[in-house]
């Protein structure tokens, strides 16, 4: 083979090298990006769902001592707040079918426990007369040092990395 024709090949077999490098560059690139944003739509999904969770926990409770915490003690809810309270209670359990789909295992186990605790206040405001033993077991664990709320509120942060 002569000079010509060696430094030919050459710069053939280089540029072919040049391209599928670069090729292979690019696609490893593309292939993180897509990583990258298929994590941060998850990321974005699980916000969401927690926000959404934690809101209306707290909406919820808010609720109930709004309308319990008076005196005298009501013996049982009136039409207007059992409703707010059932419809708040309605969206918990949507909340919570969301979270226990996108949450990491500890995570669903918290909003679990907070779910427990939100059926228990529910079941004790419906009652009627309003089963004053189970509301105020309820409302010790929610405003309790191990609150089920505070927990989820931790977990959640810790899971987005946002603690």
């Amino acid at each position: 083979m002569s000079l010509e024709t060696r430094i030919a090949v050459i710069g053939v077999v280089g540029a072919l090298t040049g391209t599928l490098v670069g090729g292979l560059v690019t696609y490893a690139v593309t292939q993180q990006q897509i990583s990258s944003q298929k994590s941060e739509s998850r990321r974005a999904d699980r916000l969401s769902a927690y926000s959404n969770y934690y809101g209306d926990a707290s909406r919820l409770w808010a609720e109930v001592f709004q309308d319990v915490e008076v005196t005298p003690r009501p013996t049982h809810l009136d039409p207007s707040a059992r409703k707010e309270v059932k419809d708040v209670e309605t969206t918990l359990t949507r909340d919570y079918a969301l979270v226990a789909l996108v949450a990491p295992q500890h995570l669903r186990q918290v909003a679990h426990d907070l779910a427990v605790t939100n059926t228990k206040v529910w079941n004790a405001l419906n009652s009627d007369p309003i089963d004053y033993a189970l509301y105020t077991e309820a409302r010790g664990e929610i405003r309790g040092a191990n609150s089920p709320l505070t927990r989820f509120t931790d977990e959640a942060r810790r899971d987005l990395g946002s603690d």
